[in-house]
């Protein structure tokens, strides 16, 4: 498992410190972790899935995907395949600037603190769209 925490890690782009402070632990403990030094808790290992959401049976076996798919792609995709391609287009526009303030609140908040629940109470103040730039259905005549 330790090889697969440091790939998550690196797939991440995080440094040792970086993994470390998201999962409330010293860097020196991750690094030993890491070369195979310190065995891996079981509540690190939900820890880590939770934290970085990685799929708990490829972190122990390695088989499967890293990542754990989204609760939330299902829908999100079924949704998107009935809309006309004009609002596909606005969708993804609004995602697009989602993503660029979401980036943008992120790079403000790294500074000031590395807390998810901090980062979540800002993307809370993200200004929505006001669905005037979405197309609207034609009605039938």
């Amino acid at each position: 498992m330790n090889e697969r925490i440091r790939l998550i890690r690196k797939t991440l782009k995080l440094t040792q410190g970086e993994f470390a402070k998201r999962l409330g632990m010293h860097g020196t403990t991750l690094s030993m972790i890491e070369l195979g030094e310190n065995a891996l808790t079981e509540k690190n290992v939900r820890l880590i899935c939770m934290t970085f959401n990685v799929s708990e049976g490829w972190l122990r076996t390695g088989s499967g995907e890293m990542f754990a798919a989204s609760p939330y792609e299902t829908d999100f995709f079924e949704i998107y395949g009935s809309l006309l391609p004009e609002t596909q287009e606005a969708l993804l526009r609004l995602a697009r600037d989602l993503l660029a303030t979401q980036k943008k609140l992120a790079g403000e908040t790294a500074s000031a603190s590395h807390d998810p629940q901090a980062l979540q109470a800002c993307s809370l103040q993200m200004p929505l769209s006001t669905g005037a730039d979405i197309p609207q259905p034609i009605e039938p005549a």
